[in-house]
């Protein structure tokens, strides 16, 4: 760093070519260090800092979110305390899939336990408006087609509510009718109905917890 008796002789030789308000090369280049650039620094780290939590809080609410497994409704595709990352945006504009694992706001609906509405519902979606949907003798039927779930484990049989297990509908527009993967412990769709697609959170993407089943669900 240049020393002030090296910026007093440099600044005798150069002041006479400066045109006045000009800073000389050496005060341009070893600013004079002010009373409040402290301040100053700290007020750059709180603004950054700023910038950053508000971002982090834009991508939670509209982007990603992390959810927790409640119960063993998904067994064996999710286990209870497993912990989720879910996507928002294709939720947010009605975008949906048949088998995709999606979180469900069951603030309004009828028979679920109040800890797990709290934590959001965790289900699969079987059938989208407009499908026929049908439970017979254990089966799943779609559009009058046997539906494939590779998903389930081989044997898995479904059954609805009524008498004989038997079921039938035809979903309702804007609605989706959703179901845990454990058909036979599993509060869902032949519970309490088809369900408002305006009700889903968001996709599950990952699973980011425990750290040994870290992947795609």
């Amino acid at each position: 760093m240049a020393s002030k008796r090296t910026r007093k002789r440099f600044k005798r030789n150069t002041d006479l070519s400066l045109a006045p308000g000009e800073k000389s090369a050496v005060e341009q280049q070893f600013p004079p260090r002010g009373k409040y650039s402290a301040v100053y620094e700290i007020l750059d780290w709180l603004r950054y800092t700023l910038i950053a939590v508000v971002i982090a809080l834009l991508v939670t609410i509209f982007v990603f979110q992390r959810n927790q497994v409640v119960g063993s409704s998904m067994l064996p595709t999710l286990m209870n305390n497993d912990q989720l990352l879910v996507e928002k945006v294709t939720a947010y504009f009605g975008i949906v899939k048949r088998g995709s694992i999606v979180t469900l706001d069951g603030s309004d609906l009828d028979g679920v336990d109040a800890h797990v509405k709290n934590s959001g519902l965790v289900k699969r979606i079987i059938a989208l408006p407009g499908d026929e949907l049908e439970f017979k003798d254990g089966v799943v039927y779609l559009n009058g087609e046997r539906l494939k779930e590779p998903y389930l484990p081989p044997g898995t049989k479904t059954f609805g509510r009524g008498a004989k297990g038997q079921f039938k509908m035809t979903i309702p527009d804007d609605h989706c009718f959703v179901m845990g993967d454990n058909r036979q412990n599993s509060m869902d769709s032949r519970d309490f109905g088809a369900v408002e697609i305006d009700n889903i959170v968001g996709e599950v993407l990952f699973r980011i917890y425990p750290f040994n089943r870290i992947g795609i669900p």
